[in-house]
């Protein structure tokens, strides 16, 4: 009996969007460092101001390009993830923090989009391991999962800090451009660790969901009776302790 909906598809498109959304992010890193080296040519007294201004209109194209891309891939990445945990709470309900729900407004509510997405996603590969485990060994990819959160957190850091730049720390308005392309650069390398850590999360998914459907599938083990077990794990684990 599989009481699962199907994600597979929402998990390739998921995938596929986030490969194309950080090709185009590689394309931003690219261009604020071709914008660096010039503001430092300009600096050092070359004549380079006209290709900076080019630079700078082509950057300020890619930005309104990344900024639809990042709404595409947002949405469909919502689509795998609400997916995902709609399916976690009926593997192990009892132990869900969130409605599904909150896959979807979390992202948009400041300070709590850094917080439950990440639970949320704990959530979806707890309930993975306490069902795959009755049958083999598998272990919580704690190291995967705080490496996706932490370098979102981080991009998003440097991201604000960039663009908040107070002048008064600076001698010139030259250092501080120049210093908020350094900072951008770093940020969207992180975006990109974050963007492929969760492609990575992603097909690990894949994979799991599709041994939890075998094993929903097979006639001696029924979800009422995983799920039984699973409850009195979460029992023991809590209740009696």
């Amino acid at each position: 009996m599989n009481v699962l909906k199907p994600n597979y598809q929402r998990s390739q498109n998921a995938i596929n969007a986030t490969y194309f959304y950080a090709a185009i992010v590689a394309i931003q890193i690219a261009l604020y460092a071709f914008d660096l080296y010039f503001y430092y040519c300009y600096g050092q007294g070359f004549d380079s101001l006209k290709t900076i201004k080019t630079i700078n209109r082509i950057i300020f194209v890619f930005y309104y390009i990344s900024f639809l891309f990042s709404i595409i891939s947002y949405i469909v990445g919502v689509l795998w993830f609400r997916r995902a945990y709609y399916n976690a709470h009926q593997l192990d309900p009892a132990t869900m923090r969130y409605k599904d729900g909150w896959t979807v407004w979390a992202g948009f509510i400041p300070i709590i989009n850094f917080i439950i997405p990440y639970q949320i996603m704990q959530d979806i590969w707890r309930s993975i391991v306490r069902i795959l485990h009755l049958q083999k060994e598998i272990n919580y990819p704690a190291v995967l999962i705080n490496a996706w959160w932490l370098c979102y957190t981080f991009y998003a850091i440097f991201t604000y800090t960039g663009s908040y730049l107070p002048g008064k720390f600076f001698h010139s308005s030259l250092q501080r451009i120049e210093t908020r392309f350094v900072l951008y650069i770093i940020a969207h390398i992180l975006q990109i660790m974050s963007l492929f850590a969760s492609v990575v999360i992603i097909k690990k998914y894949i994979a799991a969901e599709i041994e939890i459907e075998e094993l929903l599938e097979q006639p001696n083990d029924s979800i009422f009776s995983i799920n039984t077990t699973v409850y009195q794990q979460s029992y023991d684990s809590t209740g009696n302790s």
